[in-house]
């Protein structure tokens, strides 16, 4: 295990500064329902970092949009499918 001094890989998504707002994208309505034991998480994750709910939410999402999107990167027509998916406008 990495040592005390260590940034876990965790703590590496949260310190990161949030992505910056696309002006044009708007704001969205996200009403959502989830298991307690992942409910408690969130509520752990918001606490240790001295975040929102909100927060730990959108920092989990750039991670994982930005990880996929960077592995994409040699496969022009991935990323297309990725970024172009009818579904992604729901």
């Amino acid at each position: 295990p990495p040592a005390a001094s260590e940034p876990s890989d965790v703590a590496a998504i949260f310190g990161r500064p949030p992505r910056p707002d696309d002006g044009d994208s708007g704001e969205r309505r996200l009403q959502m329902t989830m298991k307690g034991t992942r409910f408690f998480a969130l509520e752990r994750l918001a606490a240790h970092f001295s975040l929102s709910r909100h927060a730990v939410i959108e920092h989990l999402i750039d991670w994982a949009d930005d990880t996929l999107t960077k592995s994409l990167y040699d496969d022009e027509a991935a990323f297309n499918r990725y970024i172009d998916r009818d579904h992604n406008k729901k």
